[in-house]
């Protein structure tokens, strides 16, 4: 029998057949081939699964060891917290990432080849985000999609940095959910998970970091001012000569300001701040309904925020919503 694993009042899963645990391991994660890695002991794997907005927490466990691995993964980033010392390592594209409790752990994006190598008696905390909510908070930040899709650097180190933060954090929102206190609210955790993919974004190298950092740095502070006026009133009626009056700048350099330094127009900014606020409140105000969602947001026109919503996010926003209140 094996421990007790935190996120306890969440079970999702439990299970001692390897063809069994690949087809719920691709069902929750991505598609995956799941070898056994050790000719001794008893394969079994527990898994405890709780979502807080765009953030996933799970807490896993296993007996025999095994490999994991896949072509391709699928629409998410993820990264593991082990809890004991068991021999780990992370795979990135054929790269091995050693995953050490307390010091070191792999951070894998979508998109590419990966998986990872376990022994008997694994034990960890795992962090899983859409790659469309990390995306969309990338634009949220520049004000305009990013292309090539988003790429993490796989090595997180756990000892110092944004890695020992996340670690802290992550350990943070799972001690509250197994408490059942702080986080009873679903707008409360959605916020809380925000904080995890900006802290991510901001803080862990990708290949977006240099123009994200050199955009911020160099752009003029009309710029800045603009797009914090407009972060600050995403849900208001906002126009042009709104943004002119608060900078002392004039529409046609503003226009050429956010172009040059934000990839978009102020509008196209405001548009993907409302997409992403949207995208809070549906995963998280259970009680309102998208279309109460939307025009609070600043969409007055219901269908063409539903098309945008899908363009940016893959899904509809009522999917978003079912999804929240599973």
């Amino acid at each position: 029998m094996l421990p007790d694993l935190p996120l306890g009042r969440h079970p999702a899963v439990h299970t001692t057949s390897l063809d069994e645990a690949t087809a719920i391991f691709s069902r929750l994660t991505t598609p995956a081939r799941l070898e056994p890695n050790e000719r001794t002991g008893r394969f079994e794997w527990r898994g405890n699964v709780v979502t807080l907005g765009p953030v996933q927490l799970s807490a896993h466990q296993y007996g025999a060891g095994f490999r994991a691995s896949t072509e391709s993964i699928e629409k998410v980033f993820t990264t593991a917290f082990p809890l004991n010392d068991a021999p780990t390592e992370g795979l990135d594209a054929g790269a091995a990432v050693r995953v050490v409790k307390d010091r070191q752990t792999w951070l894998a994006s979508p998109d590419r080849p990966g998986g990872f190598r376990v022994a008997t008696g694994y034990r960890a905390l795992q962090l899983t985000i859409l790659q469309s909510d990390v995306e969309a908070a990338l634009a949220a930040l520049r004000g305009a999609t990013s292309t090539p899709p988003l790429r993490f650097e796989p090595g997180l180190s756990l000892e110092a940095g944004t890695g020992a933060w996340l670690h802290r954090f992550v350990r943070f929102l799972v001690d509250e959910v197994d408490r059942g206190e702080t986080l009873a609210s679903p707008l409360v955790g959605a916020r809380l998970a925000d904080s995890v993919v900006y802290g991510l974004l901001l803080g862990h190298p990708h290949n977006h970091s240099a123009r994200l950092a050199a955009a911020r740095s160099a752009e003029p502070r009309y710029v800045r001012e603009a797009a914090e006026y407009l972060e600050a009133r995403a849900a208001d009626p906002v126009r042009m000569a709104d943004l002119a009056r608060v900078t002392g700048i004039g529409v046609r350099m503003l226009q050429l300001g956010f172009q040059k330094h934000r990839g978009c127009t102020p509008m196209e900014f405001l548009k993907e701040r409302r997409l992403h606020l949207a995208r809070t409140k549906l995963l998280g105000a259970v009680t309102s309904t998208v279309t109460e969602i939307a025009l609070d947001c600043g969409f007055p026109h219901i269908g063409r925020f539903s098309a945008e919503y899908r363009a940016r996010f893959g899904e509809s926003p009522s999917e978003t919503r079912a999804r929240a209140r599973r």
